[in-house]
C-alpha cells in the first residue's frame, strides 16, 4: 500500500474519534477469544484491510501502549479498547518484543520479554476514557 494512502487513512481515523467499526473482514470472535485468554505476556495485532493498518485490542492495546504510540478508542462492538497502529508503531513493537507468529497483512503474535500482567489495565482504560457503556459506574 502506498504510504500516502496509509497516512491518509490513518489521519482520517485519527481525526474522527469514537466512530470506528471493526472491519467485517476481521474475525471478531477470534479477537475476543485471544484477548480473553491473554497471558499477560502477549500482544496480538490484527490487520484491518479496510482501514489499512494493524489494530491491537484489549490487553494487547494496553501492553502496546507501554512501548509505542497509537490512536486509542473504545469499540462498543467488541466492548474493548482498540489501538490503531502506524507502520512505525508496528516496527517499534517488533524491535522491542519477540515475534512468535506473523502472517503478512493479517496477524502478529508478539511476546513481551517480562510478564506485565493486568494490575494497571483498569486504571489505563479510565485514564484514556476507554470505558464502554457497560463499564460506567453508577453512583
Amino acid at each position: 500500500m502506498p504510504a500516502d494512502r496509509f497516512l491518509s487513512n490513518f489521519l482520517k481515523l485519527a481525526l474522527t474519534p469514537y466512530s470506528h467499526n471493526t472491519s467485517k473482514q476481521m474475525n471478531i470472535d477470534y479477537i475476543i477469544s485471544q484477548e480473553a485468554s491473554n497471558d499477560g505476556q502477549t500482544v496480538f495485532l490484527f490487520y484491518d484491510a479496510e482501514e489499512g493498518c494493524y489494530k491491537a485490542f484489549g490487553r494487547s492495546a494496553y501492553y502496546a501502549d507501554m512501548v509505542t504510540n497509537g490512536r486509542l478508542y473504545y469499540s462498543e462492538e467488541l466492548q474493548l479498547p482498540v489501538m490503531l497502529l502506524s507502520r512505525q508503531s508496528v516496527m517499534d513493537l517488533r524491535v522491542t518484543m519477540t515475534v512468535v507468529e506473523h502472517r503478512k497483512q493479517e496477524y502478529y503474535r508478539l511476546r513481551i520479554k517480562a510478564k506485565i500482567g493486568d494490575a494497571g489495565y483498569e486504571r489505563w482504560k479510565e485514564k484514556y476514557g476507554l470505558l464502554g457503556m457497560n463499564s460506567l459506574k453508577i453512583v
